[in-house]
């Protein structure tokens, strides 16, 4: 699975690239947007890079202290997704000329601070619970960018990346299933965390990759 991601992350970047290159271009009607990025486009940007630099850093410390082999390597596979997301966002960042903020806000810091006081069940369970919430958020949130952006870098970019946002609820939810926490730790229906844009979005890629073996 995370072959996968590492794959579609890989081609979201080069996507992303062509995207941020025809913004910087003086021969394209698209340059002219950059100094009118809308004020929702800017906050998007700037709250999902502390988006990225949390999980980030919530990440590597769950990695270090579980004793949970399944728990490791989803956090392992965080790091690596979104350390990648970030690289992806600074390149939007910059071709449409936002300045990105340097550290998570202080509730993600609060919730990383609680979280470092925990070990092996509690921990585990926390922080699975944690991540079905933020990411149902982060999908709620990267659904209506697709939807409502004025600026196509930035479209671009949170269409690349709901996908992935996508296999980490679920990969969530597989975990909260196997550890036996009722109702997903909270979500009645964890399901709909995944608004049908993205639904449909996923589909699509499924349809595709159906027309080779999918390797994991």
């Amino acid at each position: 699975m995370h072959n996968n991601w590492s794959i579609g992350l890989a081609a979201a970047a080069m996507l992303l690239a062509g995207s941020a290159f025809a913004q910087q271009s003086p021969a394209s009607s698209k340059g002219t947007m950059n100094s009118r990025l809308s004020s929702a486009d800017r906050s998007f940007l700037q709250e999902v890079s502390q988006d990225n630099l949390s999980e980030v850093k919530t990440a590597k410390m769950v990695e270090e202290k579980t004793q949970d082999p399944a728990i490791r390597q989803y956090a392992k596979d965080l790091v690596n997704d979104h350390t990648q997301a970030e690289q992806q966002l600074s390149s939007v960042a910059t071709s449409v000329h936002v300045t990105l903020l340097s550290q998570p806000n202080a509730k993600q810091t609060a919730a990383y601070d609680h979280l470092k006081t925990l070990s092996g069940k509690q921990l585990d369970v926390a922080f699975v619970k944690d991540n079905l919430r933020d990411h149902q958020k982060d999908i709620q949130k990267f659904d209506g960018e697709i939807k409502n952006s004025q600026d196509p870098s930035v479209k671009d970019f949170a269409a690349a990346m709901l996908p992935h946002l996508q296999d980490h609820i679920r990969l969530a939810e597989d975990l909260a299933g196997n550890m036996d926490m009722t109702g997903k730790a909270g979500l009645n229906h964890p399901t709909e965390a995944v608004s049908q844009q993205a639904l449909t979005h996923n589909s699509r890629n499924e349809s595709a990759n159906n027309q080779s073996p999918r390797q994991y």
